[in-house]
């Protein structure tokens, strides 16, 4: 039996396409701000379609508690997505691979959240995995830079929903300088003995 001998370059082609097999939502991925949603046939989130969304064709905004990520997407033709990751209670959600995840709003202690759901349709219980690659954030929980994977199952069910979030924000805005109030209220000084009290509302009117 004779041999064919593999070219590298064929060997390339067929290696990427390995990892993107093992990998659907990196197929789409790209930079900026964007959510890809990449549903197997028989997943009841995403219907068995591929869809992504741009700031160009829907609005995003997020907010962040400290351990909860909430991106909201708001297509301007019609309906809506929400993306929850959370790391477990009480801890940061920081780069690194979160497996044994479930749904976000009822995870345990040690136990990572996910939710993702729209257009009028969301799971009663969730298993899956995340990946957060980059997370950047400001002052007051502001969400600067993010990027992360997930694998989701709806109610125990095989098929899976893929996806990619990325969110690109300007940096946060600067805080505004701290100006001393030198009002001549201000200049009063309202102690009684050794304890402060509020100085008087001068909205109240007291009669006599």
């Amino acid at each position: 039996m004779v041999s064919t001998p593999i070219s590298r370059k064929t060997a390339v082609v067929f290696s990427t396409i390995v990892v993107l097999m093992l990998s659907p939502a990196a197929l789409w991925s790209q930079d900026g701000t964007m959510l890809i949603l990449n549903s197997q046939e028989g997943d009841y989130i995403g219907q068995g379609q591929t869809r992504s969304f741009t700031p160009d064709i829907a609005s995003f905004s997020t907010t962040y508690d400290g351990s909860l990520l909430l991106v909201s997407v708001f297509p301007f033709d019609f309906g809506f997505w929400y993306v929850n990751l959370a790391a477990p209670p009480g801890e940061l959600l920081l780069p690194g691979a979160y497996e044994g995840a479930v749904r976000a709003a009822f995870r345990g202690a040690g136990e990572p959240g996910l939710d993702v759901f729209g257009d009028g349709r969301g799971c009663n219980t969730v298993t899956g995995r995340f990946e957060v690659t980059e997370a950047v954030y400001g002052p007051l929980n502001y969400v600067e830079n993010f990027h992360a994977n997930f694998e989701q199952h709806c109610e125990g069910a095989t098929p899976a929903l893929f996806g990619e979030i990325r969110i690109e924000n300007p940096p946060p805005p600067p805080k505004p300088p701290h100006h001393e109030d030198r009002s001549p209220l201000h200049e009063r000084s309202w102690w009684t003995g050794s304890q402060p009290v509020e100085p008087p509302d001068p909205r109240v009117t007291t009669q006599w």
